[in-house]
């Protein structure tokens, strides 16, 4: 009788999920995509997802839209772009995107990434303002609280971006953390004004700029070695953009200009002052900059504008119907100085990218002083079915540079590292990809560090069938061995995923996923594996709601041991969450769009470590071993 009523009510069920059709979007699985092997520190508002964000909310008019706007989104290369963009002006206008599947370079897998940030709908370009206000706070609240170091507990952002008629855009934000005082502890904010012909920009304010490849100049956050989103080094629109990132470290404040010349010339000039934070030691040298943005404490509020920053500089960009070269010069000037460092550094660089239908080569040579050389070079092979890419990089000891960042990492610098990758991906089927990586690298001149060469291998195998698509993937990390009561003389680490994700219909996707890593040799444990389970669920009701729920169980023995999690958030935020230790962690989230021009978002997450008495250590210690944290988000746009 039991197993009756449960079929019965399982039949109600699977009715009532084929009744709905209201659409669920893809957007969380891209964006994990992108952020699957970035798992090298957590991390949150990037400066990508905020463009992205817009995308999703705003997609480009392909009947309107121009070359630069394609290449801002990161999977689309410079020659795909430009055979969407040939493509368009053949036919004059495009009624459908599913037309995209007759260009080169475009299969069915791709399209349904590029229909994210798409449409064909014909738009004006109007005014367009959206207000955005986010809030955090975590319960109980940490020692730093009850001792009084901390203050107010809510994270607080606001933000407003606005543009009319296309020829002045901006960004104002104000932010604070949970625990500083101040509601405007940072701000950040630009004006930009877009010549209608684009003979000339100009920004004022805070800016980044993506110079060359990364070496000198680059925006806060680098790239990972992904299979499933590259080139590392992808086609990319203006060389030079307003900040919309929070990270506190990772812009420029100042003045900066783009001047088109000649046909195919552009001319771009800057200059930037502002003061960094920065920690000092006892010789009142700069030890290293403090990015992480927070001022609880007196000690965290003494780094603020330790160090003040002058830069400028200017950069020659040639675009040829094959590619573009660059030559760029920088100054910056650095007071006090940094540790066995000069405070004064003249950079300069020579970067090209040739599209040659197929085949993609790009490198970038960029001099520290006219003596100091960092280099990176690859090549990028992108055919219907099977593409690669083959990165080779070296950083000189004495290089060192603020704003550069380094490829396979979100946020390393390039300093004192040579190394090699590959990445390949391959469509064996229709519904059938296989793709890997490989970086091989080391210290140049480090005695403890330099002789290890370490090794980083992944390889994944998707398959679509019956509307699901099921991944497996292996990863193994190559380090030296840090346990002396060891004989091994390095410590590989693996991991082993098994991901599962099913669009039951229109409006409702499941996703499974089981991690497994495991290591030897670890100095601690005698059990060298961990593990990590989550079961989530997307919903959208209508239009006006949607609804995402996960919960996740670990088991992790050890720090080495430890497993990344991206996990979706509020709008224009994605997080990558560290699991250690044994616990269980549920989360929703709610989103409830009443009106065209309002949205809310809303959630909830619980931590629990039932081995534990308490979380954390120090002032970030919490009394207790469950941890409540809510978040809200409102946008308002016209």
């Amino acid at each position: 009788m039991r197993v009756c009523r449960a079929l019965q009510s399982l039949a109600l069920i699977s009715l009532f999920l084929c009744v709905i059709d209201t659409g669920t979007a893809q957007e969380y699985q891209y964006l994990e995509d992108l952020y699957d092997y970035s798992d090298d520190e957590e991390s949150e508002n990037q400066d990508w997802q905020e463009y992205l964000w817009e995308l999703l909310q705003h997609p480009l008019d392909v009947n309107r839209l121009e070359l630069n706007d394609l290449l801002k989104i990161p999977f689309l290369s410079t020659s795909l772009s430009q055979n969407i963009i040939k493509y368009r002006n053949s036919r004059k206008n495009i009624s459908d995107l599913d037309e995209l599947l007759q260009i080169d370079g475009m299969d069915d897998e791709l399209l349904e990434t590029v229909k994210l940030f798409l449409t064909v709908q014909k738009k004006t370009v109007p005014s367009q303002y959206v207000y955005r206000m986010k809030s955090k706070y975590e319960y109980p609240e940490r020692d730093g609280f009850l001792e009084n170091e901390y203050h107010n507990p809510y994270y607080l952002q606001h933000r407003l971006l606005f543009e009319t008629g296309g020829t002045i855009s901006g960004n104002i934000l104000w932010e604070k953390d949970a625990g500083e005082t101040a509601f405007n502890d940072f701000a950040s904010y630009h004006l930009q004004y877009q010549h209608p012909k684009e003979f000339f920009s100009v920004i004022l304010g805070d800016f980044q700029i993506k110079m060359g490849n990364g070496l000198i100049l680059w925006s806060p956050y680098g790239q990972s070695f992904s299979p499933a989103a590259f080139p590392v080094f992808p086609g990319r629109g203006e060389l030079i953009d307003g900040n919309r990132s929070a990270n506190e470290t990772g812009y420029l404040r100042g003045l900066a200009s783009r001047v088109n010349l000649i046909r195919g010339l552009r001319m771009h000039t800057f200059y930037s002052k502002r003061f960094l934070d920065a920690t000092l030691a006892e010789d009142n040298l700069v030890k290293s900059v403090y990015s992480s943005g927070l001022h609880r404490t007196e000690t965290e509020k003494s780094k603020i504008g330790a160090l003040r920053e002058i830069l400028w500089g200017g950069i020659l960009e040639k675009k040829f119907s094959t590619g573009f070269i660059q030559l760029g010069a920088v100054r910056s000037f650095h007071q006090p100085t940094f540790q066995n460092s000069e405070n004064s550094r003249i950079y300069s660089n020579l970067c090209y990218r040739l599209d040659l239908g197929e085949m993609t080569p790009a490198g970038e040579i960029a001099l520290l002083g006219g003596k100091y050389p960092a280099i990176n070079q690859s090549l990028y092979f992108s055919g219907r079915n099977f593409k690669y890419q083959v990165l080779g990089y070296y950083y000189h000891p004495q290089f060192i540079s603020v704003h550069g960042r380094a490829p396979g990492s979100l946020s390393q610098l390039p300093s004192n590292r040579t190394g090699t990758a590959f990445i390949v991906n391959y469509k064996i089927a229709s519904s059938t990809r296989l793709g890997g990586s490989a970086h091989f690298y080391r210290a140049v001149a480090d005695p403890e560090d330099a002789v290890f060469l370490k090794r980083d291998y992944s390889i994944e195998l998707s398959q679509k069938f019956l509307k699901q698509n099921v991944k497996l993937r292996f990863r193994q990390k190559n380090r030296a061995n840090a346990v002396e009561s060891s004989f091994a003389s390095e410590q590989k680490i693996n991991s082993l995923r098994l991901e599962q994700r099913l669009p039951v219909n229109r409006a409702i996707g499941i996703q499974n996923r089981l991690e497994l890593h495991w290591a030897k040799p670890l100095e601690e444990n005698n059990r060298y594996y961990g593990i990590n389970f989550f079961h989530q669920v997307d919903w959208k009701y209508q239009k006006k709601w949607r609804f995402l729920f996960r919960w996740s169980v670990f088991d992790v023995p050890d720090y080495a041991l430890r497993i990344y999690e991206f996990e979706p958030d509020l709008p224009g935020n994605f997080r990558i969450v560290l699991l250690n230790g044994r616990g269980y962690k549920f989360m929703t989230t709610v989103r409830w769009q009443p009106l065209p021009f309002a949205q809310f978002d809303f959630k909830y997450q619980q931590r629990y470590y039932p081995d534990l008495e308490s979380v954390g250590s120090g002032l970030d210690r919490i009394k207790t071993n469950r941890v409540h944290e809510f978040r809200m988000s409102v946008v308002l746009s016209r």
